[in-house]
């Protein structure tokens, strides 16, 4: 590690990371008062500012963050380290305590916020940057953002969200940096086609509540989208085939129980 950063032990006491010199040791213990001299005035220009619940809230804790890892050459993967820090030795009102998992953490999701400029960010409410920020894939080609940008405002939330999970499955085994723009935003038509009928058979066969499906797609409702979202794609390929009809082929296959599903609607 290169940045002179500090840690903390089991009984609570100081550790630097790595092996440090006297000097190091002394920029690691000065970075750490300038950190928290530094957010203690950025709390209240903070709090004057914006609402914790804003976006913008993020927004500038991402930005603060963001000048201080620049100034101090911090890369990419010592920048947790940063985070616990903090977190260990400052004493702070940040709104901190919802971090989405070990990898998942409110400090990085601002800063990463942040990274994708203004533009960009006001276009989305912090409810969906943590959808896409939870899938990082989603993030890998920004264009991704740049399409659903011009989209977002009619999109429901239900189905923003099931439209993440399937570019998410179809991001999996592609990159998308091979297409060019046209293509590639013809593609995520395709895919949001796909949504469009997945909305439209639930409602159709399930008065569009997953809480209707038989007991043990109800029980593991993702594991069943998944296997809809894999097996149309794996059938379609994003080829010009009716997509309508093979939407509800396999949803029939994989929800419908045509001779025990009391759901079914035998009229259809």
């Amino acid at each position: 590690m290169s940045t002179k950063l500090i840690g903390r032990n089991e009984r609570g006491s100081k550790v630097y990371l790595g092996a440090l010199s006297p000097q190091e040791i002394k920029e690691a213990d000065e970075f750490l008062l300038c950190l928290q001299k530094d957010i203690s005035t950025f709390e209240i220009e903070l709090k004057n500012a914006c609402s914790p619940s804003s976006l913008e809230y993020k927004y500038k804790i991402g930005e603060f963050l963001s000048n201080k890892i620049m100034s101090r050459g911090i890369n990419n993967c010592e920048r947790r380290y940063v985070w616990q820090e903090i977190r260990n030795w400052v004493e702070t009102t940040i709104e901190t305590s919802k971090d989405r998992g070990v990898k998942r953490q409110f400090y990085d999701y601002c800063f990463r916020l942040y990274s994708f400029g203004e533009t960009l960010v006001f276009s989305f409410t912090w409810r969906q940057w943590s959808e896409f920020l939870d899938r990082s894939i989603t993030t890998k080609d920004v264009r991704l953002l740049w399409w659903l940008k011009e989209k977002i405002s009619v999109i429901k939330e239900d189905d923003f969200r099931m439209f993440l999970f399937i570019v998410n499955e179809y991001l999996k085994k592609r990159d998308t940096t091979i297409f060019e723009q046209d293509e590639l935003y013809a593609k995520y038509e395709y895919l949001f086609k796909i949504v469009e009928n997945w909305s439209l058979l639930l409602k159709e066969y399930f008065d569009g509540k997953t809480q209707n499906f038989s007991k043990a797609r109800k029980m593991n409702p993702t594991k069943y989208k998944k296997k809809f979202v894999v097996n149309v794609l794996d059938r379609t390929r994003l080829s010009n085939q009716n997509v309508n009809l093979m939407c509800r082929e396999v949803f029939q296959e994989v929800f419908v129980d045509v001779n025990t599903s009391g759901n079914f609607n035998r009229s259809k």
